[in-house]
């Protein structure tokens, strides 16, 4: 604790000799965004980053959209329905064009969904649920399940933005991913990687042309330097302000810092296969629950910007269960838990974390193990690169282990299924279970979206009853914005739509 007491004191002390260095910002007609992470691609289906969908949403755009709140809205589709258990039809925006000029179409939609069909698709999860796209029409299209998932409309969001089938057709998705052309708000104008990357609005967008003309997006991984630039007006919006910055921040006179709950969850998963090992046993699992402190981790860790988790989708999402509540901090109970599982001395295990990854992912591992010796478990604590850690994980080396998401779908069956369900790649435990199984099929194949939210809470129930994760808390998404800058207002998957702000 005074090791990192002292790194905060040097932190302040740095920031403020950058703020007394940098001349105060000039007035601009440019809206300067600085995010933690560089592009590595802005390939509309090959998106791996948050960062990355900050880029291309401004650039490309989806067939729907959703407003703040998570709620779904029209974008390049005005409209759909399901005419059957296996078809939904889309009805198109007339008057779209492309960045070159060309109309938006039914073939565009097309072409897209064959694209989606190939390896350059990040969420192949949806591709392979499709079973064909027939053109009605230039303005009408129909997408063709393999089975009943009545989820389609949900998953479209943030995923598969549309792609131009006259711009594409002969180039490589090399060529795509380094040279953007949608429909979207802004144009691309200049991409130096690592650098910035400079976009000028669309004057024939179909939403209307931006208030604000140019926009630089400059990568800064470094949190002093950003938080300068930010004071001092060089920097107009930035994501990801540290938690334990936060209120330097708000002492800046021309700067303001918005925040919303965020949809990730942060969580453990446990090894469950091998029937000789602690975590395979529910008493066990339940124990390490009781055995942490989430509250203290909430205060102490994350300054407050964080909720605390009973399960792992949030209250937005289908499948949350509101009669789940977390249990409370109880030592005593744990060490009795352990004793009736047979470990009345605890045992010891290995806890892996991200140190580059998550809010503050490292100092939770640490807290995490020094909470847990308490109830008798001697945790070794391993903190690596995220890289390292995620293939770890997938490759099922790790026997407890800490873990985020952020569920593309809003629903609860591929967030549940992702990391239970017999064979999947993130079920980093190796959990396997016919009843869990059988109950995730029989919830995914609900038509009905209310029954469907019925089925994935008694799943999810089920999951908390038998502790087969442990939720920890679901992040804040934390901007630092310009007073200057107006109509700023986040959405639930934190990516940011610049087309309605304004100086």
């Amino acid at each position: 604790m005074r090791t990192f007491l002292k790194i905060h004191a040097c932190f302040v002390v740095f920031i403020v000799a950058i703020c007394m260095t940098m001349a105060p910002a000039s007035a601009k007609d440019t809206l300067v965004v600085s995010q933690r992470a560089s592009a590595t691609t802005l390939h509309p289906l090959a998106l791996t980053l948050t960062p990355e969908q900050s880029i291309v949403d401004n650039i490309y755009d989806g067939l729907i959209d959703r407003d703040p709140s998570g709620k779904l809205i029209p974008s390049l589709a005005t409209s759909w329905e399901l005419v059957n258990p296996t078809t939904w039809r889309f009805h198109l925006r007339k008057g779209v064009k492309w960045h070159t000029g060309d109309p938006f179409t039914a073939e565009d939609v097309k072409f897209t969904f064959e694209v989606a069909k190939t390896p350059i698709n990040r969420y192949r999860f949806i591709a392979d649920k499709i079973k064909d796209v027939k053109i009605i029409d230039t303005y009408t299209v129909e997408i063709i399940t393999k089975a009943q998932w009545p989820v389609l409309v949900d998953s479209m969001y943030q995923t598969i933005f549309m792609m131009s089938k006259k711009y594409c057709t002969g180039k490589t998705d090399a060529y795509i991913a380094e040279h953007p052309m949608g429909t979207g708000s802004y144009v691309m104008k200049e991409w130096v990687r690592d650098s910035h990357i400079h976009l000028e609005a669309f004057k024939d967008c179909w939403r209307g042309i931006a208030p604000i003309k140019k926009v630089t997006f400059r990568p800064i991984s470094n949190d002093a330097t950003r938080l300068a630039g930010l004071i001092t007006g060089e920097i107009d919006l930035t994501t990801d302000v540290p938690v334990q910055y936060v209120g330097l921040v708000e002492k800046a006179p021309n700067v303001k810092v918005i925040s919303r709950p965020g949809m990730r969850i942060i969580f453990l998963m446990m090894r469950m296969n091998r029937p000789d090992f602690p975590t395979a046993k529910t008493k066990v699992r339940r124990a390490l629950m009781l055995g942490i402190n989430e509250r203290e981790i909430i205060q102490r860790i994350m300054y407050g910007r964080a909720t605390a988790a009973s399960q792992l989708p949030a209250d937005f999402v289908r499948g949350y269960n509101k009669d789940i509540a977390r249990p409370e901090y109880d030592p005593e109970g744990a060490k009795k838990l352990l004793a009736e599982a047979g470990y009345p001395n605890g045992f010891a295990i290995n806890l892996h974390v991200p140190n580059n990854r998550y809010v503050m992912d490292k100092e939770i591992g640490v807290a995490i193990a020094q909470q847990l010796s308490k109830i008798g478990v001697r945790v070794n604590l391993i903190a690596r690169p995220k890289a390292i850690h995620f293939k770890d994980i997938r490759a099922h080396k790790l026997d407890f282990m800490m873990m985020g998401w952020a569920e593309a779908t809003f629903d609860g069956a591929r967030l549940l299924g992702s990391f239970l369900k017999t064979g999947a790649v993130w079920n980093g435990g190796e959990y396997s279970n016919k009843i869990f199984d059988a109950m995730l099929e029989a919830a995914d194949g609900v038509a009905s979206l209310e029954k469907r939210a019925e089925e994935l809470r008694k799943l999810n129930q089920y999951v908390a009853d038998n502790t087969l994760v442990i939720p920890l808390h679901y992040q804040q998404d934390i901007y630092g914005v310009s007073k200057k800058i107006k109509g700023f207002v986040p959405n639930v998957k934190k990516v940011l739509n610049l087309h309605k702000l304004s100086f």
